[in-house]
């Protein structure tokens, strides 16, 4: 590890297994090459005792994320396309570590494999395989960094008691809601599963449920709070949708809906020509999408599409994400590095079974094309892109 500066921590990780057969799982900030290949080797563990991972956030809040300063820890992501990356230190540790699916553990999956990626269905167009859990939480890290260490971007009362958290993915906004506020019960559903094993790391006031958020809902009780994110192109029905939350929400609840849709068309280069791959290749999702009955942009996230299910006191936030590693400030570089990764990560993900099932598509051509846009988007200047948040209450006394 020679090479790195005092507030940087050059780490080897990479999404899949790594060539010693073992998972970067957490290092900490040491202070001679010794330690730190010390830290390393005491963070890793047999990948055979861990069959799902997951990032889990710790963010430092007691010093200021700056260069000179010196957190007990080190930011640390997977790496997919980058084998080395200096990452500098915001005090903002990753630890990946098994997550309990308690309530999954009686349903029998069978997924679908295609095309070299594991689906949960026949249907659904993302992938639950580990690359794409991977992505998903270093987007969860992006929103933490964003809110500022917040996992809302509106305040929650401290005595809270149901929250729901519709798509929860591999479960790390759950996981760190249910311990963030340990007296509520916090219900996490999603169509898929990243791993059908049972786990007993999660906290004990989280379940986590398969279940189609499109279907009809159950829920003997209404929630104080309802969670959605990364679901473009994954609902058919938004209106159906909010209305189903608006029904489950008691009144003065709220809903807290994000999303940052490549395919909305957000993406901000200095040079991006219409005959770009990129614009090619938005153009065939947005085309395949429709055909499929997924829409994705962010339509779902404007204020009249709330306010048709009932909801009040609507407001929405448009956050620029820097793309790349140009930002100057060490704070945006990190974003930056991250949001490069989710963004490279995520063409072949949206594309792949989208063009090859509903436009005729080969999988080498998807994967042709994936490769194009991502030498563009690594050869571009300043890129930027949007996350767009939307929250709401339902009418009635808090």
């Amino acid at each position: 590890m020679a090479g790195a500066s005092p507030n940087q921590v050059e780490v080897p990780v990479e999404g899949q297994i790594l060539a010693n057969g073992r998972y970067i799982v957490e290092v900490d900030t040491a202070t001679s090459e010794g330690e730190e290949e010390e830290a390393l080797q005491r963070s890793q563990v047999d990948s055979t005792n861990i069959c799902h991972h997951r990032a889990r956030s710790k963010i430092n809040t007691s010093e200021p994320a700056s260069a000179a300063g010196n957190p007990d820890s080190v930011l640390v992501y997977p790496v997919i396309l980058f084998p080395w990356l200096r990452i500098p230190n915001f005090g903002i540790q990753l630890v990946f570590e098994s997550i309990s699916t308690r309530s999954l553990s009686e349903h029998v999956i069978e997924d679908i494999i295609e095309n070299d990626r594991r689906y949960c269905n026949d249907t659904y167009t993302m992938p639950n395989d580990e690359s794409e859990q991977t992505r998903l939480s270093i987007c969860h890290q992006i929103y933490l960094i964003l809110y500022e260490g917040q996992l809302t971007k509106i305040p929650l009362s401290p005595s809270i008691s149901r929250i729901l958290d519709l798509g929860t993915g591999p479960g790390d906004w759950a996981v760190a809601i249910a311990e963030q506020y340990p007296d509520a019960e916090v219900i996490a559903t999603d169509i898929s599963v990243f791993d059908s094993d049972s786990f007993t790391m999660a906290p004990p006031n989280l379940y986590f449920q398969l279940d189609d958020a499109e279907h009809d809902w159950s829920y003997p009780h209404s929630f104080d709070f309802v969670h959605i994110r990364g679901l473009s192109g994954g609902i058919q029905d938004w209106p159906a949708l909010y209305k189903r939350v608006f029904t489950h929400i008691r009144p003065g609840g709220a809903v807290q809906v994000s999303d940052g849709d490549l395919a909305a068309g957000l993406l901000r280069t200095l040079s991006s020509a219409p005959d770009s791959y990129l614009s090619i290749y938005l153009a065939a999702v947005r085309s395949a999408a429709d055909v499929a009955g997924y829409p994705r942009g962010l339509e779902h996230l404007q204020t009249s599409a709330l306010a048709a299910a009932g909801f009040e006191e609507i407001r929405t936030y448009d956050i620029d994400v820097p793309v790349g590693v140009w930002p100057s400030d060490a704070r945006g570089k990190t974003l930056g590095k991250m949001a490069l990764i989710v963004l490279l990560e995520s063409l072949e993900a949206v594309a792949l079974r989208l063009l090859t099932k509903y436009m005729g598509w080969s999988a080498e051509g998807v994967r042709d094309l994936c490769e194009k846009v991502q030498a563009e988007v690594v050869q571009g200047e300043e890129i930027t892109g949007v996350m767009r948040v939307a929250v709401a209450k339902r009418p009635g006394p808090s």
